[in-house]
């Protein structure tokens, strides 16, 4: 299945990915005080090892050495709600799995699993408190006003507000209708770019399946070299009140950019950007490719 083939790439790497960018990334999850749930993903690469989890409100991140091959680490973290944390994790013979304790800074003491423990961590949590619903897919956003973008409908130009992060332009993207997430406007994208932490989350709630990966494509990166990586359909990707259904995504490492692409925006007769008003123009009708 696809779907499975995803996740060994993101829980090993597949093997060109890992020769190219010699990184491997690993789905996390902590069971918190009460029994929260938090998820998230490490990542292990030649010029270190770093990790981030989070529960939808807070997140705790941190950052070790992957030079380190001592079975137990001990890895320091900080959250956005400014509580601080000591890790202690137990790997595994195979280095990619493992369980382990967070000292929180508040007293608490959490649990988690990595790697292929992950999802026995987060089913054991789930058999201890039998009362507590399991985590659901986040509710349908309200229905606003949408132009379904289709190469028989011509639409007139659409204005959407942008932010300025960092010295780029991003929007709200919603994907599938159960995400919205601000991605970064970039014409040289050659596709729409979602990190595999972002792919994980739709896939747990089922906004996309099996029949929703479509292979692999290598990708020509700035500095001349390629970079093979799965590539997936996004049923419906709605930016302002512009709705393109069908667009072809590619996933990038955990915590990467989220991008805007041409696999988008290719898909509109014209586009600009308003530096005045600070605003992406879109104009249809929209091509079929």
């Amino acid at each position: 299945m696809r779907i499975a083939r995803f996740r060994n790439f993101v829980i090993a790497g597949a093997t060109a990915l890992i020769c190219a960018s010699c990184t491997v990334t690993e789905p996390v999850v902590v069971v918190g005080q009460g029994g929260e749930i938090y998820r998230g993903m490490t990542t292990a690469a030649l010029s270190g090892g770093s990790f981030g989890i989070t529960n939808g409100k807070v997140t705790c991140s941190g950052s070790y050495s992957d030079y380190d091959l001592s079975p137990t680490l001990t890895i320091p973290a900080t959250c956005t709600d400014g509580r601080t944390a000591v890790i202690t994790a137990t790997r595994e013979a195979s280095g990619v799995s493992g369980m382990g304790t967070i000292a929180v800074s508040d007293g608490s003491t959490w649990t988690f699993g990595f790697g292929s423990d992950a999802a026995r961590v987060e089913k054991e949590a789930y058999s201890a408190a039998p009362q507590m619903p399991r985590a659901s897919s986040p509710p349908p956003e309200p229905a606003t006003p949408s132009t379904v973008v289709a190469a028989s409908q011509d639409i007139g130009p659409r204005s959407i507000r942008m932010k300025s992060d960092g010295g780029t332009y991003v929007v709200p993207v919603t994907i599938n209708d159960a995400i919205k997430l601000d991605f970064v406007v970039d014409s040289g994208s050659a596709d729409v770019s979602v990190p595999a932490d972002v792919v994980l989350t739709l896939i747990r709630t089922g906004t996309i399946n099996d029949s929703d990966f479509l292979g692999n494509r290598t990708y020509q990166l700035a500095d001349g070299s390629s970079l093979p990586s799965p590539i997936f359909r996004i049923r419906s990707l709605r930016v302002g009140s512009v709705r393109v259904s069908n667009v072809t995504a590619s996933v990038a490492p955990v915590r990467a950019t989220l991008l805007l692409g041409q696999s988008f925006f290719g898909r509109f007769r014209s586009w600009s950007v308003d530096n005045d008003n600070h605003s992406l123009m879109l104009q249809g009708p929209a091509s079929q490719r």
